[in-house]
C-alpha cells in the first residue's frame, strides 16, 4: 500500500462500468460521460466496491489471523478473529476490500483464509492448481498479483509454471486456470481492479526490468495488451485507480504522475510537482485530488514525513504538511469523503529491528489543510506480510 503495494473464470460475473464525468482542463484525463445515478444495481454495487473510499482495513495476527477495520464515527477498530492457526506461513499475501479480506500462503498453492465482512464469517481457501512458489531463492517471497472483486479470487505472476495463474470463485469455492497471458510472468508489478478487469504492468522477471502490460478482462477471460508504462522499472512506485482510469506515482516518477486511461488506451502525464515523491508512499485518490505521502528518499535510508497533493483535473501540486506520525514505506491509504486517511508502513532500524510494522493512523483534512491523530491500529502485522522494498 501504498505504501499501497505491490502482483478461465468459473461463474462469470456481470459487467461493471467503473468511470466519473470529469472535465478536461490542463491535461488531457479520462473522457467525461454523463453522471449516472445510483442505483441497487450489481453493476453500481461493483462499481462503488472498485473506489478507494473505504474505511481502513487490515490483516493481523496473534495465534490466529485478525481482521482490523476502522469505525470513523467511534475512533475505534472493530475486529474478527480466524479459527487458530498452528503457525505462521514463512511467507503470505492479503488484501482487503469492502466486502472480503483474504490470506493466501505462495508456498503452499495459495490455500488460506477468507473473511466475508456481511456474513462477519471465516471460510478455507483450498489449495490452487497452481504452484506458488518462486523460481528459487528469494523469489518464493516476491509478491505476485493478488487481486479481488466482490465474488473471486484472483492470482498471477511469477512462479514455476505454467500455469500462472488462477481464479478462485466464491459460490462453489473452486479454482480454475487462468488462460496465459500476453505478456511474460512477472512479481513487483503495478496492478488494479477496474470494472471487470484487471490491470497488470511494468514489474521484475527473471531476466530484469519489463515496460509493457497487459489487462485481463473477467467477462471474457481475455488478456490485452496495453501501451508501455511511462516507467521500466517499479521499485518504489505505487497506483491507485481514479475515474475509471490507473493512477501512478512515486519512486522512479520522482515528482511526476501518469495515467492510464483503458477506453483511450493511452498514458498522459501531468505537470512536474515540486519536489519529489517518496519511494513507496501511502496513495489515494480524494474526489479530484491524489494524496501522497511519507516513503523513503530514494537511498530508502530517510524516512519522509511530509507529502503532496496533486490535482487531478487542475494538474496542480501542492505540499502537505508534516504529518503526526512517523514516516514509513508501504503505508496503506483511504479515503474517505475529503480526507485522507494513512496507517501502517514498514520501517527498518528501528530499536534495533528489522522491518517493523508501525500501528500509528492519522488523517489528513484537504479543506482546512490540518491533520489529526486517529487511534492506532491495536494488532501486530507480522513481517510475513512484508511486501518487500
Amino acid at each position: 500500500m501504498s505504501a499501497i503495494g505491490l502482483f478461465s473464470v468459473t461463474g462469470q460475473i456481470r459487467k461493471a462500468i467503473l468511470g466519473a464525468a470529469v472535465v478536461a482542463l490542463l491535461i488531457p484525463v479520462c473522457p467525461a460521460d454523463e453522471p449516472r445515478k445510483p442505483s441497487d444495481s450489481l453493476a453500481f454495487q461493483r462499481e462503488k466496491y472498485a473506489t478507494s473510499t473505504l474505511p481502513p482495513a487490515c490483516v493481523a495476527w496473534d495465534k490466529a489471523w485478525i481482521v482490523y477495520r476502522y469505525l470513523p464515527a467511534d475512533d475505534k477498530w472493530q475486529s474478527w478473529k480466524s479459527p487458530e492457526i498452528p503457525e505462521l506461513p514463512k511467507q503470505a499475501f492479503s488484501k482487503v476490500t469492502a466486502t472480503h479480506a483474504v490470506i493466501v500462503d505462495p508456498l503452499n498453492g495459495y490455500q488460506g483464509w477468507r473473511f466475508e465482512f456481511e456474513q462477519q464469517r471465516w471460510s478455507k481457501i483450498p489449495r490452487s492448481p497452481i504452484d506458488g512458489a518462486g523460481q528459487g531463492g528469494f523469489l518464493h517471497y516476491e509478491p505476485v498479483v493478488v487481486a479481488l472483486v466482490p465474488d473471486q479470487l484472483f492470482v498471477w505472476g511469477q512462479n514455476r509454471g505454467p500455469p500462472h495463474g488462477a481464479i478462485l470463485d466464491f459460490g462453489s469455492n473452486r479454482w480454475s486456470l487462468v488462460p496465459e497471458a500476453s505478456i511474460g510472468p512477472r512479481r513487483r508489478t503495478i496492478n488494479a481492479v477496474i470494472g471487470d478487469s484487471i490491470l497488470i504492468c511494468g514489474g521484475l522477471g527473471a531476466r530484469g526490468a519489463f515496460d509493457d502490460g497487459a489487462i485481463f478482462n473477467l467477462q471474457t477471460q481475455r488478456w490485452e495488451k496495453m501501451a508501455s508504462p511511462p516507467m521500466r522499472r517499479t521499485p518504489g512506485v505505487v497506483a491507485t485507480t481514479w475515474n475509471g482510469c490507473l493512477v501512478v506515482a512515486g519512486g522512479e516518477l520522482k515528482n511526476r504522475v501518469a495515467i492510464y486511461d483503458p477506453a483511450a488506451t493511452s498514458w498522459k502525464d501531468g505537470r512536474p510537482g515540486p519536489i519529489a515523491a517518496g519511494y513507496y508512499p501511502g496513495i489515494a485518490a480524494v474526489e479530484n485530488k491524489l494524496f501522497l505521502w511519507s516513503g523513503t528518499d530514494a537511498g530508502g535510508g530517510k524516512y519522509r514525513g511530509d507529502g503532496l497533493q496533486y490535482d487531478l483535473v487542475a494538474d496542480q501540486w501542492e505540499e502537505i504538511p508534516v504529518a503526526p506520525i512517523r514516516g514509513s514505506s508501504n503505508s496503506s491509504s483511504a479515503s474517505l469523503k475529503d480526507r485522507a486517511i494513512v496507517w501502517g508502513g514498514w520501517k527498518s532500524g528501528e530499536s534495533g529491528e528489522s522491518d517493523k510494522f508501525i500501528r500509528d493512523v492519522a488523517e489528513f483534512d484537504f479543506k482546512s489543510r490540518a491533520w489529526r491523530r486517529l487511534a492506532d491500529l491495536p494488532g501486530d502485522v507480522p513481517r510475513q506480510f512484508h511486501p518487500g522494498w
